[in-house]
């Protein structure tokens, strides 16, 4: 049995790390294969596993997070039985990708069944995610809006390794720098070189322009300092010494990535003139006229224009707040479903600490949409996932 569980965790965990790089190395691709093949690839290992469960039982530690996940699916299913939805093709490609998240949350769940695969993975997380943030860095300063310096994006700036938004970089990095902090306070004196891949992933952000996202990674940082000291991990003046010493860090490398774009779009922000605002107010409205079975899951879009309340020029394909366009396109039953999960997220993150940067992500959703691209979003479903099945690991608490 000992056999079978380790090849299961060993093949799940190897089929995790080649598709979520290949989603995220590829985010900057517009044509749809890209994405197709990431979907497939994570449900069809998901089903492949899920087969070889019934054949032969294995366990399957932290399967809270799967609930709310096929909740989800299944509530576009209805919309689509019901009749609900405005678009019915709409709503099937959003099923299908709410069941590519669940199927990539069973997959990690599976990677995590050994104890030894949990370490694995979250180191290959943190370093992988460090060689992103340092690419990006570099990127945002030389690349000329080109994703890796060779391949055309459409855009001519704002382009950091694969990402080409600067927000959802911003929001990649707040998942992932609690991680860093956490294993640079909780270890001994070597541990502290944890701390420099977090400043690699501040100052990237910081290179980004990214207001919203330099802010929270800023309170990220105290607050894993807050919690740390208050669950006795580090003393208190060992969390002063640390905090002093990360600010100047963060400094250091802030300051090699370049503060004036950060300045600039600090000094020029003027709440009036952002469109945020009104597309969030015209969001409220739409939400309220389809508040229990939604317009259809995925048909935002569609259903926004006749609530615009106002024409900037362009096409508005996302309300700029994930919490009021969940309300719209699914209602309130997809309302509760993402508030279980956020639920659980936040009864663990205390005993994790590093999973406090899946709460940060989720406030940021609610000026911002860190949750509508598809590999991004998987990101978050596997951490959370990875939060899940380390609760019986004392070593991640």
């Amino acid at each position: 049995m000992k056999v079978r569980q380790g090849a299961e965790a060993t093949a799940a965990a190897w089929g995790v790390c080649l598709l979520l790089a290949f989603g995220l190395l590829t985010l900057w691709v517009r044509e749809r294969w890209a994405v197709a093949a990431f979907q497939s690839g994570f449900m069809a290992l998901g089903l492949g596993l899920l087969v070889w469960r019934v054949v032969r039982p294995f366990p399957l530690p932290g399967g809270w997070v799967l609930w709310p996940l096929a909740g989800l699916a299944g509530w576009a299913g209805v919309q689509i039985a019901l009749g609900t939805t405005v678009h019915r093709f709409t709503t099937w490609d959003a099923m299908t990708e709410y069941a590519a998240y669940l199927s990539a949350a069973g997959v990690m769940l599976v990677a995590l069944s050994r104890r030894e695969t949990r370490r694995t993975m979250r180191s290959v997380w943190l370093w992988g995610a460090a060689l992103i943030a340092a690419q990006a860095l570099l990127q945002v300063m030389t690349g000329e809006g080109k994703a890796f310096w060779v391949f055309e994006t459409g855009y001519e700036n704002e382009v950091l390794g694969p990402f080409v938004y600067k927000n959802k970089f911003a929001q990649f990095a707040e998942m992932v720098m609690p991680l860093a902090l956490y294993k640079g306070l909780a270890g001994g004196v070597r541990s502290r070189v944890y701390l420099v891949p977090a400043a690699v992933m501040f100052s990237a952000v910081v290179a980004s322009g990214s207001r919203s996202g330099v802010i929270l990674l800023i309170l990220e940082l105290f607050a894993v300092l807050a919690v740390c000291w208050r669950r006795g991990l580090i003393g208190g003046r060992r969390a002063g010494w640390i905090s002093a010493a990360a600010t100047g860090l963060f400094v250091l490398w802030g300051t090699l990535a370049g503060w004036e774009l950060l300045f600039e779009r600090l000094l020029t922000l003027d709440p009036l003139s952002d469109y945020r605002w009104p597309v969030m107010a015209s969001s409220l409205q739409m939400a309220r006229d389809h508040l229990w079975t939604g317009s259809g899951m995925g048909t935002w879009p569609l259903v926004y224009p006749a609530y615009a309340s106002f024409d900037i020029g362009v096409v508005v394909n996302q309300a700029h707040c994930d919490w009021l366009q969940w309300l719209g396109e699914g209602g309130i039953v997809m309302l509760a479903l993402m508030t279980w999960l956020l639920a659980g997220l936040a009864l663990r993150a205390w005993g994790s600490v590093w999973g406090m940067g899946l709460l940060f992500v989720m406030a940021h959703a609610a000026v911002d949409y860190p949750f509508h691209q598809l590999p991004a979003f998987t990101t978050f479903v596997i951490l959370t996932a990875m939060l899940a099945g380390a609760e019986r690991d004392e070593a991640a608490a």
